[in-house]
């Protein structure tokens, strides 16, 4: 805990406005990793006794699940197949919340679902069975800056979000349902790893990636 503290007390000088587009991306995935740790030693249990899906689950998600008093162990205690997430980049972080003004530090992505997401798989082999868990992400900002950092974050997480083998389903499959940069400022080593909603309203269709 002292170490992680430590390392927020000086991440809090850091002038997060004047560094490199790299170097926030940097910034948000070491802030968003300190969050984390701090969570789960506030609340060491509900990290470690998620009990295992054992039957088929709903085909139902739960919107604005960051919402729910236990966001993502509610709806698989509930047997949902999914949930959605608003988030934005906010203090260096990708919070989860509808707006500026429920995001809160330490309610990062990353703490409340990618993190998690990846125990269950290390304590029970798979999230769903042999279905991908859904996970709808919405960034709720036009912010290149916040994507970046969103497809940076979720590289991070290939072994939930890519398959083990060819032909096998991926543990979790994550939709991104909120604003994009055009698909063609989008590497494809990143593409790969997430899937785009297509926007309906879209004038021109085709230049949407990946529609679901």
């Amino acid at each position: 805990r002292r170490w992680s503290e430590s390392w927020l007390r000086e991440l809090a000088t850091v002038d997060f406005a004047a560094l490199s587009g790299e170097g926030k991306v940097d910034y948000v995935l070491l802030r968003n990793r300190i969050d984390f740790e701090l969570a789960m030693l506030a609340v060491p249990a509900r990290g470690q006794s998620v009990p295992c899906v054992r039957g088929p689950l709903l085909p139902a998600y739960a919107h604005n699940d960051y919402a729910n008093p236990r966001p993502l162990y509610e709806a698989l205690e509930l047997g949902f197949r999914g949930v959605e997430a608003d988030v934005l980049l906010r203090g260096g972080e990708l919070r989860v919340g509808h707006d500026a003004g429920e995001s809160r530090s330490g309610r990062s992505l990353e703490a409340l679902y990618l993190e998690p997401l990846r125990r269950i798989v290390r304590q029970c082999g798979r999230v769903a069975g042999q279905i991908p868990f859904l996970l709808s992400i919405e960034l709720k900002e036009r912010s290149k800056e916040a994507f970046d950092s969103l497809a940076a974050m979720i590289v991070r997480y290939v072994d939930l979000v890519g398959p083990a083998d060819v032909g096998d389903n991926p543990q979790v499959e994550i939709v991104l349902v909120g604003w994009h940069p055009p698909p063609g400022e989008i590497p494809s080593d990143r593409s790969q790893l997430f899937r785009i909603q297509q926007r309906v309203t879209s004038r021109n269709p085709a230049e949407d990636t990946r529609p679901v």
